[in-house]
C-alpha cells in the first residue's frame, strides 16, 4: 500500500491533491491529510508514510516538518508545493533533498507525473524488502527442519502468514507473496526424492486455488502445514532425525495431535515399551504424556478459536474429542474460561486493537 501524507492549510488544495492522486495513480493508495505541522507529526509517528506532499509557506516551517518526516522514515520521499518564486523554492527543495516541487497553481497532470515514478520506486523498495523478509523466514524454517524441530517450523510459517496479513496490502499483493513463500517452502524439498517433490508441487497448486477461493489465513496455514508434514514424513522414512528421542516424539505428537494419538502410538514411534516410554517422557518433560497431549490440543483449539469461525463442536471433533462437553471442561480447566468465552474475548480484543489503530 502506497501511503501519502498531504499537509496544506487550504482545504481546497488538500482535497484537490487527494482526489487527483486517488484517480491518477495505478496502484492502491492510502492518503492522509493534515492542516498543519502538529497534526502532520502525529500522522507521521503513527503511519509508515511513503510520500510527504507539503505546502511550504515558510522555510523554517517546512524544514522542521521534513526533518520530522525523515526521522520517522529515512526513505520517505518529499514533494513541496508553494506560491514562492521558483528560484527560492528550488533552493529549499535542494537543501531538504526533496524529490521535487510544484508551483501553485499547478496542473493535475503535472502532480500525477511527478508522483508516479515515486510510487514505482516505493513498490520496488517494498518488493526488495518483502523478498528479504521471505528469505529470512524460509531460512529459519530450513534451520528448524535441519534441527528436526517440527513445531518451530510450523510456528515460523504461521508467523510469516500473520505478518503478511498485517501489512495492510491488498489481497492480490498478499496472495502473490504467500504463493512465493509457499514456492520457497516447496523448494526446501528439492534435495529429496522425486516423489516428495511431486507431493510438494501438488500442495503448491492446492495452495494457489485455496487462497483464490477463501483467502482465509487459517485455511492457507493448513496447506503450509501439510507441506512441512511432507518434508518431515520423508525425514522419518529415511531416518534422518537426530538421536534425540524426545525431540522425535514431540515432533510426532504435534504432527498427529488431531487423530487421537495414544501413549502406545508415541512409544512405538521411538521403539520403546509403553511403560518405559511413560517414565521416560515424564522424566524428560516434567509432566505426564496425557497432560502434555491435552495441553497441546488446547493450544491448537485456541488457535482455531482465534483464527476461524468454526463451531466449537467441530473444533472438538477436529481434535478427536468425541464429547463436546468433555472438550469444554478440559479447555476451561486449562484456560480459565469456556471456548465460547475465549472466542468472545479474542473478538473484543481484536476490535479494541482496530479501534486504537484507527484512532
Amino acid at each position: 500500500m502506497f501511503k501519502i501524507l498531504v499537509v496544506d492549510s487550504g482545504v481546497i488544495d488538500r482535497e484537490m491533491i487527494r482526489d487527483t492522486l486517488t484517480e491518477g495513480l495505478e496502484g492502491p493508495v492510502e492518503i492522509h491529510m493534515a492542516v498543519g505541522a502538529e497534526q502532520a507529526k502525529a500522522i507521521l509517528e503513527r503511519e509508515n508514510i511513503d510520500l510527504l506532499i507539503a505546502d511550504a509557506p515558510r522555510a523554517a516551517y517546512v524544514k522542521n516538518l521534513v526533518y520530522t518526516a525523515y526521522g520517522t522514515n529515512s526513505s520517505i520521499r518529499v514533494i513541496l508545493t508553494t506560491v514562492k518564486r521558483e528560484d527560492e523554492i528550488a533552493q529549499i527543495a535542494n537543501r531538504l533533498n526533496a524529490a521535487g516541487y510544484l508551483l501553485k497553481p499547478f496542473r493535475r497532470e503535472h502532480l500525477v507525473a511527478m508522483v508516479r515514478p515515486l510510487e514505482e520506486a516505493v513498490k520496488e523498495d517494498l518488493a526488495r524488502a518483502g523478498e528479504a523478509e521471505r528469505s529470512a523466514y524460509l531460512e529459519r524454517i530450513r534451520a528448524s527442519i535441519q534441527e528436526c524441530q517440527y513445531k518451530k517450523s510450523i510456528e515460523t510459517a504461521k508467523e510469516y502468514i500473520e505478518f503478511l496479513c498485517e501489512t495492510g496490502d491488498n489481497k492480490n499483493v498478499i496472495r502473490t507473496r504467500m504463493v512465493e513463500f509457499a514456492a520457497g517452502l516447496a523448494e526446501l524439498g528439492h534435495t529429496q526424492s522425486q516423489e516428495v517433490q511431486n507431493q510438494l508441487g501438488a500442495c503448491l497448486e492446492r495452495f494457489r486455488s485455496r487462497f483464490d477461493l477463501q483467502g482465509n489465513p487459517f485455511e492457507v496455514s493448513l496447506v503450509i502445514e501439510e507441506m512441512v508434514d511432507i518434508i518431515f514424513n520423508d525425514l522419518d522414512r529415511r531416518q534422518l532425525y537426530s538421536d534425540d528421542d524426545l525431540k522425535r516424539v514431540l515432533n510426532y505428537i504435534d504432527r498427529n495431535i488431531k487423530r487421537g494419538i495414544t501413549l502406545d502410538d508415541a512409544a512405538e514411534c521411538v521403539n520403546m515399551s509403553s511403560s518405559y516410554f511413560s517414565k521416560f517422557f515424564k522424566k524428560s518433560t516434567g509432566i505426564n504424556f496425557i497432560t502434555y497431549v491435552t495441553d497441546r490440543k488446547i493450544e491448537f483449539a485456541k488457535d482455531m478459536l482465534r483464527s476461524t469461525d468454526m463451531p466449537v463442536i467441530n473444533i472438538a471433533y477436529e481434535l478427536s474429542y468425541n464429547e463436546t462437553n468433555y472438550f469444554s471442561k478440559a479447555f476451561k480447566k486449562k484456560v480459565g474460561m469456556t471456548p465460547v468465552e475465549y472466542r468472545e474475548r479474542c473478538a473484543r480484543e481484536a476490535g479494541q486493537g482496530r479501534h486504537t489503530t484507527a484512532g
